[in-house]
């Protein structure tokens, strides 16, 4: 009997070209959503160079004619957190993309939607 390591590996994009599993949650006691895709992390030929964030107020289809909310998330992370300011009592989506080392962006991931309590 020999013992080895096993490794365990997120998947990587699936099911999708992009990202198909982004889940957001409110960190408790704060506006601040948690956003995470380690359950489906992206794979490219060249390499994930960064991910591009995305915020709007219905659900996120297509990212044609939306600003990232942050174009600096590292390609080797898995999650981040949007601590930009968040009116009370709005439900707000999300969704990532992948930017390859060519500047290639995949398709917009899920659009999974947080809502920011009144008080």
């Amino acid at each position: 009997v020999s013992p080895h390591v096993v490794e365990k590996i997120p998947p990587r994009c699936a099911t999708t070209a992009g990202i198909s599993a982004l889940k957001a949650s409110l960190i408790a006691g704060t506006t601040d959503t948690q956003l995470d895709w380690s359950e489906d992390v992206p794979f490219d030929n060249i390499g994930v160079n960064h991910y591009n964030m995305y915020r709007n107020l219905k659900p996120i289809v297509s990212t044609a004619g939306l600003v990232p909310l942050s174009r600096e998330i590292r390609g080797d992370l898995t999650s981040w957190n949007d601590r930009t300011f968040k009116r009370r009592g709005v439900t707000y989506y999300y969704a990532v993309t992948a930017v390859d080392g060519a500047g290639n962006e995949q398709s917009a991931s899920n659009s999974p939607s947080v809502e920011v309590p009144r008080r």
